[in-house]
């Protein structure tokens, strides 16, 4: 699959991303806010990109991750995961090449794909509250805040709070 806008294109995972997304990943203040954050170690990422190699949007994964590439260069992944009531979206930027919009360009183009392409009814999107830069992005792509609730992250972190939004596909 291969969705293209301005600047970017968004395709699906290679192993050929493997080290530009081990790249960024290193930083794992990068993902500090993620639900399931990334420890910098080579053997995680190899097995996140031979997870969606060749995945299909319709499928039955729980998961579709996009390569977000930039002039040849993998920068980021937008993602979707699916639940019955609909699809949450989310996404990482190299921390180099945030402040610049990529977020934005990739998340909306992967918005109006699934808008144009999918049965889905809802889109939600959450963020700890302690990242305010996905707060801001979420909120200029449209979507509507619905609450604030706890957020218990999967290994050592201490638990935080969460900002949740939806997108109503009509």
């Amino acid at each position: 699959m291969e969705i293209k806008t301005k600047r970017l294109i968004l395709r699906s995972m290679t192993l050929d991303d493997i080290g530009d997304i081990y790249e960024y990943s290193k930083n794992i203040k990068l993902s500090q806010y993620m639900y399931h954050r990334r420890t910098g170690e080579l053997k995680q990422i190899v097995d996140y990109v031979n997870e969606n190699i060749n995945q299909d949007i319709n499928g039955n994964k729980d998961s579709f991750t996009l390569s977000i590439v930039l002039e040849g260069k993998v920068i980021g992944e937008v993602a979707l995961l699916f639940f019955k009531e609909g699809i949450e979206i989310f996404w990482i930027i190299s921390d180099i090449y945030q402040g610049f919009g990529y977020a934005y360009e990739a998340s909306s183009a992967f918005i109006e794909y699934v808008k144009n392409n999918m049965n889905i009814q809802m889109i939600s999107a959450h963020c700890d509250t302690r990242n305010i830069a996905s707060k801001k992005l979420i909120e200029k792509l449209g979507f509507k805040y619905i609450g604030e609730d706890d957020r218990i992250y999967p290994d050592d972190r201490k638990p935080s709070r969460e900002y949740s939004y939806e997108m109503i596909i009509k």
